[in-house]
């Protein structure tokens, strides 16, 4: 093979992997998470104790990934609890009355999956509150 040809195959592959570590650098300076989604939350709203569980729907969550689940600034009191078909079960900590808040999913590599206000919390004996059950 000339040496020209061969310098133009070492310049094409080398500008490809410069190429492929500037997508890779967007990619995680942008936050998206590969193989990692979520789709929806249920309830979004809850007692400002916190406690109620919450389902968080997705894709990509393994028990392992998870760090932490943050509702605002504070923490979930444990761990979330994932289920084979992606979702987990997290309770979230308390909050104040009428508080809408992101919820933050931190992953083990320190990346972090936002979603912002995703959970408000109410007074479930306040205005609106459901009253007893119909007998």
């Amino acid at each position: 093979m000339p040496q020209q040809l061969q310098s133009r195959s070492f310049v094409r592959v080398a500008v490809a992997a410069v190429l492929v570590c500037i997508a890779s650098l967007v990619a995680a300076c942008s936050g998206e998470k590969p193989g990692v989604s979520v789709k929806s939350i249920h309830p979004s709203r809850g007692p400002y104790l916190g406690g109620d569980p919450v389902v968080i729907s997705g894709t990509g969550f393994t028990p392992t990934l998870i760090d932490s689940i943050r509702f605002g600034k504070n923490k979930a009191p444990r761990p979330p609890i994932v289920k084979e078909n992606g979702d987990m079960v997290v309770e979230p900590p308390g909050g104040n009355v009428n508080q809408t808040v992101d919820i933050e999913i931190i992953l083990n590599d320190a990346r972090t999956i936002k979603i912002p206000n995703a959970y408000t919390y109410i007074d479930p004996t306040g205005p609106g509150a459901p009253t007893g059950s119909a007998h």
